[in-house]
């Protein structure tokens, strides 16, 4: 009986711990957003500049990746010359 009801209390204290712990995580979403939106607000040009950037890099990896797959096809095309 001492051991059962010990149990149920360390399976409270658990799932307390993880509402906890939700609550944090929740907490430090919020701050993280916040400071976030004030940046983004005092600096739009930084903003501007990080979007291109993403940009740029994906178009690049596209583009290698696009040769990569073209490659195998001007091997071909050249042994047939």
């Amino acid at each position: 009986m001492e051991l059962e009801s010990k149990q149920l209390e360390t399976d409270k204290e658990g799932v307390s711990e993880t509402s906890k712990g939700s609550k944090i995580c929740c907490s430090d979403l919020t701050v993280i957003l916040n400071y976030m939106i004030a940046e983004t607000k005092k600096k739009v040009s930084a903003l501007r500049i990080g979007i291109f950037t993403v940009f740029m890099v994906v178009m690049v990896i596209v583009m290698l990746k696009s040769v990569v797959q073209i490659t195998p096809i001007l091997f071909v095309k050249l042994g047939q010359v």
